[in-house]
């Protein structure tokens, strides 16, 4: 059987510590004896009960080593601490933001005018290029207008133009070498579209990076539930043992009475049944506490001594003590959950993204003004006549206004679907503030109804713990049978059992509430 070294305290310092949690005049008295088989640690002061639950601050080594607790033993912080350091589902979260940011940078790309630089080297077929052959009537027309002109020297240049001359033709280069540069800027794209869209982008990065604390949130809490849930596995084993241990007492004494002819056979053999449900008892009590254990390992990714994800786990708070009360109504922790619920914030952000991307794609659906200036370097340039064999330069600036119907029913789509999703988030906003508010009245209820039920449980197990002192009194005076006996050792385990699941419900009730209300978790290092 797996031994855990002073677990059986704590138990105890559960039992007695809600003492100090109800003092009322229908509160036991303080002086009600300890649980069975576990020793009575001191009860702690309402100042010590303020201090921390960490052995380390404000604690001395007795009162630690009273309270079953290890100095530098695992807390419920430290924990949740360990859980966010090495969760995958925070590295999930991380990628996504990384994709919001890439997405982002996109949208800031089109608020940027597009230059675009190119080179081309071209090579065309041979091709003629003149003005057409003279016929011969433009020959005869040609030299009776020739007639008409008295100057001589007219006469010939006319006659090698028109006669000698008879098509004229242009250089022209098959291979042509280009360099250019073009400089777009779509005006009102960028101011009615892009921008929106570029807004919307850096919501979406915020809103991923809100998600981080949400799952981060989450991680913690899941840690300290597997925690809490360990102790209580661990309390439930305390208490097993104790009983079992108290029956294997009263079982050695009953022999002694049987051979001594005081007690019947009957009455043994009854206390041997109940001794050996009770080891059915400390094994499945064991089981659980190896089940947790397992569980909080792999919640902080420690696989343990031996890698097995196994090894016994020191406790290092003091999980008797009770957590600070609520400050405020509820309705005033509601408003508190409200506010800083990063799930509704991050909400909100992505509510706020769409209703810029509607605006954007209702705007895309109109003509499209855009500016663009170019510049060319080439040999030889075509704007050049005649061509030349050699570089040079030409530019034009243009306005365009541009529509299209293709890009307006594109647009007009992209508009609904937007607007949809918009109707979508809204919805879903406000089942996420009736779910908050449902979550923060719950945790709230449950804590207040814990703490009422760590006094009743303290009660009960005073209670019977009495019952088996007088029923042990009256069986070895003669005056009480086994039967009653057995009877009042099963009620003291129930009620111990009890009070370690109301003090562990507590603590979880408060974490719970906590979270409920968008407390910041520990941060991961």
């Amino acid at each position: 059987m797996t031994r855990f070294p002073g677990l059986s305290l704590v138990v105890a310092t559960a039992c007695w510590s809600s003492v100090a949690l109800s003092q009322s005049p229908s509160a036991m008295p303080p002086t009600a004896p300890a649980p069975v088989a576990a020793p009575a640690p001191t009860v702690p002061s309402p100042e010590a009960a303020a201090r921390s639950t960490e052995p380390e601050v404000g604690v001395s080594d007795e009162e630690a080593a009273r309270a079953g607790l290890v100095r530098g033993g695992l807390t419920a912080d430290e924990a949740a601490r360990r859980a966010i350091a090495s969760s995958a589902s925070l590295a999930r979260v991380e990628a996504t933001v990384r994709i919001a940011q890439a997405g982002s940078l996109q949208a800031l790309s089109g608020l940027l005018p597009e230059l675009v630089l190119q080179g081309r080297a071209t090579y065309t077929n041979a091709i003629v290029n003149n003005l057409g052959q003279a016929t011969a009537a433009d020959l005869a027309l040609a030299e009776l207008l020739i007639g008409n002109v008295a100057d001589p020297s007219a006469q010939t240049l006319f006659r090698q133009i028109i006669i000698g001359q008879s098509s004229i033709s242009f250089p022209y280069y098959r291979s042509q070498y280009e360099l250019t540069a073009s400089l777009t800027y779509p005006v009102t794209a960028a101011l009615g579209t892009l921008l929106p869209m570029y807004r919307a982008a850096g919501m979406q990065v915020e809103a991923a990076e809100i998600q981080g604390e949400v799952e981060r949130a989450q991680v913690g809490l899941r840690a300290r539930e597997a925690f809490y849930e360990h102790v209580r596995a661990r309390g439930a084993l305390v208490a097993a043992t104790a009983a079992r241990e108290s029956a294997s007492a009263h079982a050695e004494r009953l022999r002694a009475m049987v051979e001594a002819g005081v007690a019947s056979r009957a009455d043994l053999l009854s206390v041997e049944a109940q001794l050996a449900s009770m080891e059915v008892a400390v094994q499945n009590a064991t089981l659980g506490v190896e089940i947790s254990t397992r569980a909080l390992h792999l919640l902080m990714h420690d696989d343990g001594e031996g890698g097995a994800g196994s090894a016994p786990i020191e406790i290092g708070e003091n999980v008797s003590l009770p957590p600070p009360a609520p400050q405020g109504s509820l309705a005033a922790l509601e408003a508190q959950a409200l506010d800083h619920r990063p799930e509704l914030r991050s909400t909100r952000l992505a509510r706020r993204a769409r209703e810029a991307q509607v605006r954007a794609q209702a705007f895309a659906r109109y003509p499209q003004l855009l500016l663009q200036g170019n510049v060319q370097y080439a040999n030889p340039n075509n704007r050049y006549i005649p061509q030349t064999r050699e570089f040079q330069s030409s530019w034009d600036l243009s306005a365009v206004l541009r529509w299209s119907p293709n890009d307006t029913l594109a647009a007009e789509g992209r508009r609904r679907q937007a607007s949809a999703e918009l109707s979508q988030l809204e919805a879903q906003e406000e089942e996420l503030l009736d779910a908050v508010r449902l979550e923060v009245t719950q945790a709230y209820q449950q804590l207040a109804t814990s703490r009422a039920t760590v006094t009743s449980a303290a009660a009960a197990v005073a209670a019977a713990d009495e019952a088996v002192r007088v029923r042990e009194a009256q069986l070895e005076a003669g005056v009480a049978v086994t039967a009653e006996l057995l009877d009042a050792r099963a009620q003291l385990v129930r009620a111990q059992l009890e009070l370690v699941d109301a003090t562990i419900q507590m603590r979880l009730s408060s974490a719970r509430l906590r979270r409920a209300v968008g407390e910041a978790d520990v941060e991961s290092p």
